[in-house]
């Protein structure tokens, strides 16, 4: 016997089916990314917040299609977190080029990753992936791809060497961006490059104490070339701090577009930027006169979404724990014999900064601050710092930027750095409220002698450090408006100081806290930028 439907229940069946058709929409027809299901599937926020530290959102937004196998929430706690040094590596490392289903999935033994490792299969009752991940939520559909949410976060470090018999299938990577600037078929050896200058990289202190009195831009030159990839790089020459290249000389532009391309094997996954290459014409350096007027003659040449090309670009490649920059691999060809103009994001380097005459150390007295957590500013109890678990889990709903604090002042000298309440993963005060902006002229000086018991090798900067009045973050929301600002207050060589400028000093740091001549107002915070996680007034 059939029962009659009753109004509520056929409301209740109706909503059902209205919320399915809904789902089949968003997921199963695919009209949003694997970035937006990200961004809005409660279940996934933690990954969100890893891909969005990774920088490569825009990656799962335009690019693909991919399979994501994403860690759920539960996995990611009961893992302790995610390093985040070691961010893109592990989300690279949970992606599969192609869009395969987990019934696809099962029929192989395994598949390699846009890491460039393996990633064993297993039907055991489900899916299994590496003999440790299940899949708890199979085929969410996407414009772009796939979504399988997993129970346990997977190590690309233990990623498997073979995959059943040793055959890893792999898809065969797309390139449409490919075009001949000229070059030659094959490089080997950097040393067949007549522009190469051997002699390994230039020492950091031999660079930053290079003569800046003139207006220089720093250069690559071609490392290694086969077919359709292209190694482009530095070498003795190429100064990254100071610039190595006179002005007006006239050289070709480095330009690079990204549509995330895999590379052609696992080769190249050290350093791979992801897309391809390409020089225009020769221009003088005096032309380069900001990031943007870089960009401009890159996409005039090549059309939309070519930019110049930066030193950090390699960054989404496999041993990149901190973005160290110096080369990268690329689809192209380019020319022998010829240098290229690069710019670099957190140096002064670039024509349009690179002039900055040294001085003699100024003494700024100051308020005195003796012991790190003594500022009126400073939050906490001491030097402890927040970790990448208890940052990310915060999560960047809204904008957000980093600050920093007084550490310890005294002699005309100034340590400033994390406080307790610093977010370096996403960010700790809101772009709407007002801080100082730190800025920084690094003139190459050396560390001075020891006192108060200090070690100033240790995180030293070789520079100057001042502080602007107080700015909202929404008026600075781009690297270059926040440089502006600070040289609009103290000069064109000063620049927004960054988490790691004292990770160069004689003995290095990782960050977090650096020393530098000035004097600054230790009841204040202070933006400061970073160039490895999404903790930036920029960062959506």
């Amino acid at each position: 016997m059939i029962e009659r439907m009753t109004s509520r229940r056929f409301a209740l069946y109706l909503a059902f089916v209205l919320l399915f058709a809904v789902q089949s929409v968003a997921y199963g027809q695919g009209s949003n990314s694997i970035a937006d299901v990200l961004a809005t599937d409660s279940r996934l926020s933690q990954m969100n917040a890893i891909v969005q530290s990774a920088e490569l959102t825009a990656m799962f937004k335009a690019g693909g299609p991919y399979t994501l196998f994403v860690p759920s929430n539960q996995a990611f706690a009961a893992a302790g977190g995610a390093n985040p040094n070691a961010a893109r590596q592990s989300v690279l490392y949970h992606t599969v080029p192609g869009d395969f289903t987990v019934d696809a999935l099962k029929v192989k033994t395994g598949m390699a990753t846009a890491l460039g490792q393996n990633m064993k299969f297993d039907d055991w009752s489900g899916l299994m992936i590496n003999e440790t991940a299940r899949v708890l939520s199979a085929d969410i559909q996407t414009s772009n791809g796939t979504i399988h949410i997993v129970n346990h976060v997977l190590s690309w470090e233990n990623a498997p060497t073979e995959v059943g018999d040793g055959d890893t299938e792999t898809a065969e990577p797309e390139n449409t961006l490919l075009g001949n600037n000229g070059g030659n078929p094959s490089l080997t050896s950097a040393t067949e490059n007549p522009a190469f200058v051997s002699g390994g990289l230039m020492p950091y202190w031999s660079g930053i104490q290079a003569d800046s009195s003139s207006c220089k831009g720093v250069t690559w030159t071609l490392l290694g070339q086969s077919g359709d990839v292209t190694n482009v790089g530095s070498d003795r020459q190429t100064n990254p701090y100071r610039g190595d290249t006179d002005c007006g000389e006239r050289l070709p532009l480095l330009c690079i577009k990204r549509d995330y391309t895999q590379p052609p094997s696992s080769s190249y996954y050290q350093g791979w930027a992801y897309g391809a290459v390409k020089v225009t014409a020769a221009v003088q350096g005096y032309q380069l006169k900001g990031m943007g007027s870089a960009d401009l003659l890159c996409s005039q040449a090549y059309g939309e979404g070519w930019e110049v090309a930066e030193y950090h670009d390699g960054n989404l490649g496999l041993a990149i724990g901190a973005l160290s920059g110096h080369d990268i691999w690329a689809f192209g060809n380019l020319p022998t014999g010829q240098r290229f103009w690069v710019t670099i994001s957190d140096q002064a380097a670039n024509p349009w900064n690179s002039v900055n005459p040294r001085g003699t150390p100024p003494n700024m007295g100051g308020t005195p601050i003796e012991h790190v957590g003594d500022a009126p500013a400073f939050i906490g109890d001491g030097p402890l710092r927040m970790s990448a678990q208890q940052g990310l889990a915060i999560g960047r709903a809204t904008c957000k930027g980093m600050t920093w604090v007084v550490h310890r002042q005294f002699n005309g000298l100034v340590q400033v750095g994390a406080d307790q309440s610093t977010n370096p993963f996403v960010g700790d005060r809101e772009c709407s409220q007002s801080h100082r902006l730190l800025c920084i002229k690094v003139d190459g000086y050396s560390p001075p002698y020891g006192s108060n018991g200090v070690n100033f090798s240790i995180g030293w900067s070789g520079g100057v450090v001042r502080g602007t009045p107080a700015i909202s973050g929404n008026d600075i929301n781009t690297r270059e408006k926040a440089n502006a600002f600070c040289q609009q207050n103290f000069g064109s060589a000063y620049r927004m100081a960054d988490f790691h400028t004292g990770s160069m000093g004689t003995f290095n740091t990782d960050g977090w806290e650096f020393w530098a001549y000035g004097s600054l107002e230790p009841n204040a915070r202070y933006w400061v930028a970073i160039n490895d996680q999404s903790a930036n007034l920029w960062n959506k």
